[in-house]
């Protein structure tokens, strides 16, 4: 049995073996046609975060550039804040090397040497004068006020450059103060605190 010769023998039917199946033409288009969809919608969406991203770079260097720039000159109102902050540093300095009570111990004096019938209306105290005004019942009112305000010890010294008494005008009697006198004393240096 050399000569046996081989056969191939198929127990399986051709119409039962699996056949290689290929897509159709028209599932291949549609199939390309979703992913040219995707692939721009992707783009799309990539082009507008690549815009936003750009915008906001733009913004940036702005403020950046905004920030970089020397300081604009102050406007008047800072101007005008600046010179009010200056005077209060000055009065600050002032009160500060007049001490703690500044003029606070001088209108005390003021109140101790009250007098009867006689009442102030105005009191001036700066750094070189002294001015009180005020009104009175009668002129004798007048000096015992001063010789008890010349013994208060924060106003010894201070002499006084101007007196002036007048009469008070029937119209100016109408502002609810009594008829009397009105008198305004001034000094020609102020007393220190």
């Amino acid at each position: 049995m050399n000569g046996l010769s081989q056969q191939h023998i198929d127990l399986l039917p051709a119409d039962l073996l699996p056949k290689a199946q290929f897509p159709s033409l028209s599932a291949v288009a549609v199939a390309c046609l979703l992913l040219a969809v995707v692939l721009l919608v992707h783009g799309h969406r990539l082009m507008l975060e690549k815009e936003g991203l750009e915008a906001q770079l733009a913004r940036l260097d702005a403020r950046l550039a905004q920030l970089a720039q020397p300081a604009r000159p102050a406007t008047a109102d800072a101007q005008a804040r600046e010179r009010e902050l200056e005077r209060l540093r000055q009065i600050g300095q002032l009160a500060s090397q007049r001490g703690a009570l500044g003029w606070s111990g001088h209108l005390r004096a003021l109140a101790r040497a009250h007098a009867e019938g006689l009442w102030l209306t105005g009191v001036t105290l700066e750094a070189s004068t002294l001015r009180l005004e005020g009104r009175m019942l009668d002129a004798s009112r007048l000096q015992p006020y001063l010789l008890r305000l010349a013994r208060q010890p924060e106003f010894a010294g201070v002499r006084l450059a101007a007196v002036q008494v007048a009469s008070v005008e029937s119209t100016e009697q109408s502002d609810g103060h009594a008829p009397g006198l009105s008198f305004v004393l001034a000094s020609e240096e102020a007393p220190r605190p």
